[in-house]
C-alpha cells in the first residue's frame, strides 16, 4: 500500500463491505451493502469475492477523497447486473469549483458483460473530479460498441490511471477509452489526465487537453486505434500499437499532437488518416515498415509529413521513409545537417534514430526513440539529458580518456543532504583501506602485451568490501565500490556472443577522500 494511501486510511479507518452485509458469492445482490459502507466511511475495503451489483456511486463534495480498495483484480470482482447506463460512477453531484478530491481506487475488476442497456453502457464513469488515482483495475465487457469500459466526462482533471486494463471479453470492438468534454465551456474540458502502463483497444477523445499515454498497449480489432476531435496537447510515448486498420484518425481542430518513440512494428495498416492535426504536431515513430511475416508495410493516406517522405515498397528496405531531399533516392539517407532538418542514421536498429539541428539553438542533437542522447556545438559535447546519460556501460568501456584537465564532480552543498563527519567505525575502515593499496597487472593487458604489460597501483574491490564488513558496515551503502551486472548478449540469430556476468569497480575519488579522512 502506498504511503499516500496509508495516510488516507489513518484519517478515516477502513471498513469492509462485508461488515455491512455484503456476501460476495456472485448470487446475492450486494448493492445496498456496498453503498452503505461508502456512506459510513470514506475508506472502504472490498475483500476477495464476486459481488453482484446493479450500480455503485461514489459521490463527494470536498477535498477529502475516498479510498476504495479490493484484494486484487483477480480476486475482487464487481459484476454489473442491471439496466443502468453508468455502473461505477465517481463524481460530484454538482459541478466542482476548486476542489481537489484525491480519491484512490485500486485492485479490483469490473465485469460489465451483463449490462443490458442497449443504447449506452459505461463500466467506470468519471465526472467533476480532481487528482484521482486508479491503480490495477480491470474492466471487461462484451464486444459491443455501445459498451464503454471507461468514460471520462466534464471537469475531470489530473487523474492518473496506472496498470489498468480496459478490454472486451471477446475479439472485436468494446475495449474503448472515451473522453468527452463540452466544447462550449473551456473549464469543462478534461485536462491533464494520464495513462501509465495501461492496456486498451482504442481511445476516442473529444475536446480534451494535455492527455498523456506512457508505455500503454493499444491492440485489437478496434479501428481507428486513436481518434481525436478538437483536442490539444495529446501525447503518446513508449506505447505498443498492434493490429490493423487505422492507427491515428485526427481532425484538423486538434493541435500539438505528439507521437514519440512508440513501437509500431506489430501494426499493419494506415498510420495516419486523411487529416493532419492543426497547430503543430510531431510523429517521431512514423515510417518503420512491418516485417514481411507480419503483413504489408505501414502506409500513409497522404504523401508527406513534417519533411519525411513515404517510399514505395523496396525489397530489403528496413525503413519506409527518409528525409525528403532534392535527390530523394530510396535508402539514400541524408546526413547533411542544416537548420530545422532531421536525418535518419543508416544502420541504426533503433526506433526513430536521427540527427536534428534546430533554428534558435547552437547545438546539433542526436535523437533515439524520441529521447535526446547527445548534443554538440562549437565548444561543447554534452549529454542530451542532465545527469541521466552514461558514457559507456559495464560491457562497453572506453579504453583511455585523454583530457587537458580532470573531471569536475558536483559538490554543491545545496544539492546534498545527511551531511555528517565519519564515525569511529568508518575511520577504522579508512585506516584499513590505506593498507590495502597494492600493485598489479590486468589480465587482458598481459594477454595482449605479455611482459610489456604495465604495472598499475590501486586497490582490490573485494578487499575494500571486506574492510567495511569487518566493521559491521554494508559496503554497498557507500558509493566507493560498484558492482555492475549484465545479461547475455545475443546476435540476430539468437547465438550468445557475450555471456551474462558482473564486474566490480571502485570510484577512486571517493576512495581517496575516505582514506584522507584518517590521516
Amino acid at each position: 500500500m502506498s504511503k499516500a494511501l496509508k495516510n488516507k486510511v489513518k484519517l478515516n479507518d477502513m471498513v469492509s463491505v462485508k461488515d455491512f452485509g455484503a456476501v460476495g458469492n456472485g448470487v446475492a445482490d450486494d448493492t445496498l451493502a456496498i453503498q452503505a459502507a461508502l456512506a459510513a466511511s470514506k475508506s472502504v475495503f472490498i475483500p476477495a469475492g464476486t459481488y453482484r451489483v446493479s450500480s455503485i456511486s461514489v459521490l463527494y463534495s470536498g477535498n477529502d477523497g475516498y479510498v476504495v480498495k479490493g484484494a486484487g483484480r483477480n480476486t475482487t470482482k464487481l459484476v454489473a447486473d442491471g439496466t443502468v447506463s453508468n455502473f461505477f460512477t465517481v463524481g460530484s453531484p454538482v459541478a466542482l469549483t476548486g476542489y481537489g478530491n484525491y480519491s484512490t481506487f485500486e485492485d479490483f475488476t469490473i465485469d460489465m458483460t451483463s449490462m443490458t442497456n442497449s443504447s449506452s453502457s459505461r463500466g467506470l464513469f468519471l465526472r467533476d473530479g480532481y487528482t484521482h488515482s486508479f491503480n490495477r483495475i480491470t474492466i471487461i465487457g462484451v464486444a459491443n460498441t455501445n459498451k464503454v469500459p471507461l468514460y471520462i466526462g466534464n471537469r475531470v482533471y489530473a487523474c492518473t490511471f496506472k496498470d489498468c486494463d480496459f478490454w472486451s471479453s471477446s475479439v472485436g470492438t468494446g475495449g474503448k477509452v472515451v473522453m468527452v468534454g463540452t466544447p462550449a465551456t473551456v473549464e469543462s474540458t478534461p485536462t491533464a489526465n494520464s495513462f501509465i502502463n495501461c492496456a486498451m483497444q482504442s481511445v476516442s477523445m473529444d475536446t480534451c487537453a494535455n492527455t498523456s499515454f506512457f508505455g500503454c498497449i493499444i491492440q485489437g480489432d478496434e479501428t481507428p486505434k486513436v481518434t481525436t476531435t478538437a483536442c490539444r496537447g495529446t501525447l503518446f510515448t513508449g506505447c505498443d500499437f498492434e493490429g490493423g486498420g487505422t492507427l491515428y484518425n485526427l481532425d484538423t481542430a486538434s493541435a500539438n499532437f505528439r507521437s514519440i518513440g512508440n513501437d509500431i512494428t506489430a501494426f499493419s495498416g494506415t498510420y495516419l488518416g486523411a487529416n493532419l492535426p492543426g497547430g503543430g504536431y510531431t510523429f517521431n515513430d512514423a515510417g518503420f515498415r512491418v516485417s514481411a511475416s507480419s503483413g504489408a508495410p505501414i502506409q500513409f493516406d497522404t504523401v508527406e509529413y513534417e519533411g519525411w517522405k513515404h517510399l514505395a515498397n523496396v525489397a530489403g528496405l528496413q525503413r519506409e521513409v527518409h528525409k525528403n531531399t532534392s535527390t530523394n533516392v530510396a535508402c539514400a539517407m541524408d546526413l547533411a545537417i542544416t537548420a530545422n532538418t532531421k536525418s535518419l542514421i543508416a544502420g541504426l536498429n533503433q526506433t526513430n534514430a536521427y540527427i536534428e539541428s534546430t533554428d534558435g539553438s547552437s547545438f546539433t542533437k542526436l535523437i533515439s526513440g524520441g529521447v535526446g542522447i547527445a548534443e554538440w556545438g562549437q565548444y561543447s559535447f554534452r549529454s542530451g539529458i542532465d545527469g541521466s546519460i552514461n558514457l559507456g556501460d559495464p560491457t562497453h568501456r572506453w579504453g583511455t580518456v585523454y583530457a587537458a584537465t580532470g573531471t569536475i564532480n558536483t559538490s554543491d552543498q545545496r544539492e546534498k543532504q545527511d551531511i555528517a563527519d565519519l564515525d569511529a567505525a568508518e575511520k577504522r575502515v579508512a585506516v584499513a583501506l590505506k593498507g590495502l593499496v597494492k600493485k598489479f597487472r590486468f589480465k587482458d593487458a598481459v594477454q595482449k602485451k605479455g611482459e610489456n604489460a604495465r604495472i598499475h597501483v590501486g586497490v582490490i574491490a573485494q578487499e575494500v568490501m571486506a574492510a567495511f564488513e569487518a566493521e559491521g558496515l554494508d559496503p554497498m551503502s557507500y558509493a566507493i565500490v560498484c558492482c555492475d551486472e549484465w545479461g547475455a548478449e545475443l546476435d540476430a540469430e539468437g547465438n550468445e556472443v557475450r555471456p551474462a556476468g558482473n564486474r566490480y569497480g571502485v570510484r577512486y575519488e571517493q576512495l581517496l577522500a575516505f582514506i584522507i579522512s584518517a590521516l
